[in-house]
């Protein structure tokens, strides 16, 4: 699960603004690492949302864009929970009850894996993804019973690594979307920001030097 969500996390999402919304990895990690490292405590996408919204202005967002997208994305972009982790859990769960999967299962894996995500809770919805996916390939109900059992009791660890990506894809989309409409503020964007990330105003926080006395 962890290798699983790290690639998403480390290669797929840096690809992706790198050529794509022509942002630097490193700008994005140092810029939305609070709210990344915040969803991986609290295993809450919807808790971790003010800091969401706020790390997408700091990025260079729109603060009106940012504010529609990223609740959006808090409901419509759960890589974590209802992508990897559905897609790996249906096939350990057949692995445990002897079911031997076959190629077109495995495209249906992914093929739900990918339409769950696209409306997912951002609180348990990891349970309907996976059970959606389980009953796509035709396991039953006691077979997920025990794999969910077995799941259930390492969850929480699995969950911090799931909500953290959810988290980086929910902050990677609305900037790669503002590029691509040309609305991403390059003046903001390359501004130091410091920690904490919200601003009395709910602009950009922007590092300012103290006014001399």
């Amino acid at each position: 699960m962890y290798v699983g969500c790290l690639v998403v996390l480390f290669v797929v999402y840096p690809i992706l603004l790198r050529f794509v919304a022509k942002v630097s990895p490193l700008k994005f990690f140092a810029k939305a690492g609070t709210a990344i490292q915040f969803a991986f405590a609290s295993q809450s996408s919807a808790a971790t949302l003010p800091l969401t919204r706020q790390s997408a202005v700091n990025l260079g967002v729109q603060p009106a864009y940012a504010a529609f997208a990223t609740p959006l994305g808090s409901a419509t972009k759960m890589d974590g929970c209802a992508a990897v982790f559905p897609a790996i859990a249906a096939i350990f769960v057949a692995n445990l009850a002897g079911v031997s999967l076959n190629f077109w299962q495995y495209v249906g894996i992914v093929v739900v894996a990918v339409v769950g995500a696209l409306a997912t809770a951002g609180t348990t919805g990891w349970l309907t993804a996976f059970t959606l996916t389980t009953s796509f390939i035709g396991l039953d109900a006691k077979q997920v019973a025990i794999g969910l059992a077995l799941i259930y009791s390492v969850n929480p660890i699995m969950d911090m690594m799931r909500t953290a990506t959810n988290v980086a894809g929910q902050i990677t989309v609305p900037v790669i979307v503002a590029r691509g409409e040309g609305l991403l503020d390059d003046e903001v964007l390359n501004a130091p920001t410091d920690t904490p990330l919200h601003s009395d105003d709910g602009t950009s926080a922007r590092h300012t030097e103290p006014a001399p006395a």
